[in-house]
């Protein structure tokens, strides 16, 4: 374990942070100014939750909406995979329900 300061209360502490979790943070930021374009697309590293939220596109089309993908790195990527598509489908079936909802609730008020 490393060390580091703060001083985020009255007194200052040193506060313990292990070397994995440094290293990554500082390789990220390192890779992110240097240009790196796997490091460009780290969007958030969550060490509690084991888990890295990724910014995903088009190779094709650089001008496309981004989408954040969390993958968990405890996981393989057919699981990570395998919780995005079902999360995906979910959100859509849920849209769709919404959609006939509000029409459904048009046509009452028109009759």
């Amino acid at each position: 374990e490393c060390f580091f300061f703060s001083s985020r209360r009255r007194h200052t502490r040193f506060l313990p942070v292990s070397w994995a979790r440094r290293c990554v943070q500082e390789t990220g930021t390192w890779g992110k100014k240097t240009g790196d374009q796997l490091a460009n697309l780290i969007h958030k590293i969550d060490f509690e939750k084991s888990e890295v939220t990724l910014m995903l596109g088009s190779a094709l089309d650089l001008e496309e909406h981004l989408t954040l993908v969390e993958i968990d790195v405890r996981n393989a990527a057919f699981v990570n995979a395998q919780s995005y598509y079902q999360n995906k489908k979910k959100g859509a079936v849920k849209e769709l329900k919404t959609i006939e909802a509000s029409a459904q609730a048009l046509s009452l008020i028109h009759i």
